[in-house]
């Protein structure tokens, strides 16, 4: 996944809990797994026009929305949930570690080897340069060793 694929999931997230707060309500609606979200034209032109109102510019929204449904992998939600908490580009870009690299990764704030989980709390979207030249140093340790 790239930088530019994140709005997308955030939107396609977003769509996800306002189609089940429809069916919270009690409306008639399939879930947003459901694959007559594709097959059926007015609900996959409902479902994308849902999803463009999110984005700021034009997308390819298709393929991504069916690798998003069924993907079963909770990670693009959570990448999803921390971009909205947290922002959509590297923590660590403009902090004089040089360039960024394109593919993004979770970057676990507290770091696994010292017991942090892959949370909401404990996310945050870093690049796959600087997250892997971080490794299990904190944040702290990682931005002095730059100095």
């Amino acid at each position: 996944m790239t930088f530019d694929e994140i709005p997308i999931y955030v939107a396609m997230y977003r769509v996800e809990n306002l189609i089940q707060e429809r069916i919270s309500d009690g409306e008639a609606v399939p879930p947003f797994g459901s694959d007559s979200w594709i097959v059926d034209p007015e609900r996959r032109s409902e479902m994308l026009s849902m999803i463009q109102g999110f984005l700021r510019h034009d997308e390819s929204l298709l393929g991504n929305y069916v690798r998003y449904r069924k993907s079963g992998d909770k990670k693009l939600r959570l990448i999803a949930q921390v971009a909205i908490l947290r922002g959509t580009t590297c923590f660590f870009e403009n902090r004089g570690l040089g360039d960024c690299s394109e593919e993004i990764e979770l970057d676990r704030i507290l770091p696994g080897s010292r017991g942090g989980e892959y949370t909401v709390e404990n996310c945050q979207i870093a690049c796959r340069k600087h997250n892997q030249e971080r490794g299990d140093k904190s944040i702290e340790q990682y931005l002095s060793s730059h100095r």
